[in-house]
């Protein structure tokens, strides 16, 4: 039973620090597409 929560917890947060990388990778990736489109617009 200890085995069994403790996966479920292990799930649980593997799910939120990947949904948290990938927001903050697509955060940073659009920033960089922003920067280098108004560089190539100037």
């Amino acid at each position: 039973m200890l085995f069994y929560n403790t996966s479920l917890h292990f799930l649980c947060f593997s799910v939120f620090l990947s949904s948290f990388l990938l927001n903050t990778i697509t955060q940073f990736c659009s920033s960089l597409c922003t920067m280098v489109w108004m560089k190539i617009i100037q």
